[in-house]
């Protein structure tokens, strides 16, 4: 069995180079590195010329920086994988060298691991207690954000259960996850720690951002809208809540899908109830 590990990377050149060393010192060595540069300026792509030969380089070129989003370039790597297996790692992230090692011997649709915070904040992340029960989904939405680079997954049920999907503008992470879950395909976690995330400033907003895309992944796939509800419990992931229902009601891109969802009921019979007249999309 072969490992394919795609590493997305857009201008970061102070981390680039140890997320590249840790996939490239896997224990397992049928393992290809695959880097795709979303459109990097020349500083970065510099750094690329000592990996020749050592790693497979897509280089995107977009001018139009709204064409520039982590999804994009994740889905061009699947498209240049041609591994069992393949997992994905952001450039200011990096693997222990045992990563596929441990996670590739259970021959899984998908396994993952725990992982380790470092940097603004630390801390061990463990997250048995999500995939306990028989309401794994829920588990996961509401109560702990598994991160993708943790898991690798075989590359049929990848295809199986469909790619990043380009059109959420947040937490196309969260999407494909809850997409695996669904999917119902086997699964492993070893509480073996594998994946390093290295928290910064940038990363402050990500909890916002993981309500916005999970609620907007919730209402696309009518999945019982119970759970959202409960945030309005939860000040901090109002605004996000709110944002996401947005979306969902008035992008163009959501048209067909919230005209053929549950929410849609709910929401015009919500309004009716409150007096408000509903908009036409």
């Amino acid at each position: 069995m072969k490992a394919d590990i795609v590493i997305i990377n857009y201008n970061d050149t102070q981390r680039i180079d140890r997320c590249i060393q840790s996939a490239l010192n896997q224990t397992y060595k049928k393992t290809t590195v695959i880097v795709v540069d979303d459109g990097s300026n020349e500083e970065t792509r510099e750094i690329y010329k000592k990996y020749e030969g050592q790693i497979k380089l897509i280089q995107l070129e977009r001018t139009d920086k709204t064409a520039r989003t982590p999804s994009r370039a994740r889905n061009e790597g699947i498209k240049n994988a041609d591994s069992d297996f393949i997992a994905f790692l952001d450039s200011d992230n990096y693997y222990n060298s045992t990563f596929i090692e441990n996670l590739i011997k259970f021959d899984k649709d998908y396994a993952f691991c725990n992982w380790e915070i470092v940097g603004l904040q630390s801390y061990k992340v463990n997250i048995e207690q999500v995939w306990k029960g028989q309401d794994i989904l829920n588990n996961y939405l509401k109560y702990q954000h598994l991160d993708h680079q943790a898991i690798l997954f075989k590359r049929s049920y990848l295809d199986k259960i469909g790619h990043y999907d380009e059109k959420l503008a947040r937490s196309q992470d969260c999407d494909l996850i809850a997409r695996a879950i669904i999917g119902k395909g086997e699964y492993y976690h070893t509480a073996k720690r594998g994946f390093i995330f290295e928290k910064h400033e940038e990363d402050q907003g990500k909890n916002i951002a993981s309500i916005h895309g999970k609620t907007l992944w919730t209402l696309k796939n009518n999945i019982n809208i119970t759970w959202i509800l409960g945030l309005l419990n939860t000040p901090y992931a109002v605004m996000s809540y709110y944002q996401a229902i947005n979306d969902f009601i008035t992008l163009d891109e959501w048209k067909i899908v919230y005209n053929d969802s549950e929410f849609r009921q709910f929401h015009e019979s919500h309004l009716e109830m409150l007096g408000i007249e509903k908009s036409e999309k």
